[in-house]
């Protein structure tokens, strides 16, 4: 969503986004630079901090049901603004004293458009040095990696971005909503993967036949 007024209809994409080749990203930032309003996630931190309040308005509920602490939380990531917030709640909720840790921090991206879930893989195998813990589809360490050596992994990481976050050359699912060609707030959520031992997972999605279909 952006907030625009009537005068504006088209911007053109600035030179230095054509290599990331998101029109969208682009054009929204050309907007924004120009005293638009992003509603964005990713470029709105207003936004994207509210998503916490997911988490929080979740805890509470599962708090009234007798819920005192979670195992894994599994998100669906795109862009990763809604990962990165959820952890942000979590981590928030943990501090607080809401819940006693953290719980393991799984996220899923489609085979055809899996930009964190490679580049958590290259961090972990060429950057962290831990233990690879690969199952099938999934890439995860096999314990927790501590504060100060994922502070270390991510600072090192985001030194040299193009080598573990970069587009994704065929962007392709039936999960048109989680087709970003790049995971922008993957640093926050590989540090959230790596303090709880977490997954970055791939599926295969198909479609599933409506009821119309099956009635033919």
């Amino acid at each position: 969503m952006l907030v625009t007024p009537s005068s504006w209809r088209r911007c053109s994409v600035p030179h230095t986004w054509t290599v990331f080749r998101d029109f969208q990203a682009a054009t929204c930032r050309e907007a924004c630079s120009k005293g638009n309003i992003s509603f964005t996630l990713q470029n709105n931190g207003l936004a994207s901090e509210g998503t916490a309040t997911l988490v929080w308005e979740a805890l509470e509920q599962l708090t009234n049901s007798g819920v005192k602490e979670l195992g894994f939380v599994v998100v669906q990531v795109g862009g990763g603004a809604l990962a990165s917030g959820i952890l942000t709640g979590l981590r928030y909720s943990k501090n607080s004293g809401q819940i006693p840790c953290i719980p393991t921090l799984h996220t899923v991206q489609a085979m055809g458009c899996a930009p964190l879930a490679r580049c958590y893989k290259r961090l972990i195998q060429d950057v962290a040095s831990a233990d690879m813990d690969s199952a099938g589809d999934d890439v995860r360490v096999q314990e927790p990696v501590d504060a100060g050596q994922r502070k270390q992994v991510i600072e090192a990481a985001a030194a040299s971005r193009n080598e573990f976050m970069y587009p994704w050359e065929d962007p392709h699912s039936v999960a048109h909503g989680v087709l970003d060609d790049e995971s922008y707030d993957w640093a926050h959520i590989c540090d959230g993967m790596m303090e709880t031992a977490g997954s970055a997972s791939l599926v295969i999605c198909r479609r599933v036949p409506t009821v119309r279909q099956h009635r033919k």
